[in-house]
């Protein structure tokens, strides 16, 4: 699938070179999809390499949080990499249950 706008959010906005923005996107896709080359080429003007979206996608119906990270961004195309996938919550499964310290990036 492609891009959809209305599933991204602005967390924190950044002047570029500052520090990175932080972005949050829920979609449909698979994580696979949205690291593919050029799925963020509609906002390419908008983000800045290094800056961080906070993605939910979906695997098979379940949702998959990831911590991604603009990894090359100019000439009207972007593409991201993963930077850390997420441990999925459950009532048994919470946060300081075993997760260690909290992710410093």
């Amino acid at each position: 699938m492609a891009f959809d706008s209305s599933g991204l959010g602005v967390v924190s906005a950044s002047k570029k070179g500052n520090a990175p923005g932080i972005y949050t996107y829920q979609t449909a896709d698979t994580i696979a999809d949205v690291n593919t080359a050029g799925y963020f080429n509609n906002i390419s003007d908008t983000l800045a390499i290094g800056d961080l979206i906070y993605c939910v996608t979906s695997t098979g119906g379940t949702r998959v949080s990831t911590l991604t990270q603009v990894l090359s961004n100019g000439g009207g195309w972007s593409m991201l990499r993963t930077a850390r996938r997420l441990p999925r919550l459950t009532a048994t499964n919470k946060i300081g249950a075993g997760f260690g310290p909290p992710l410093l990036f």
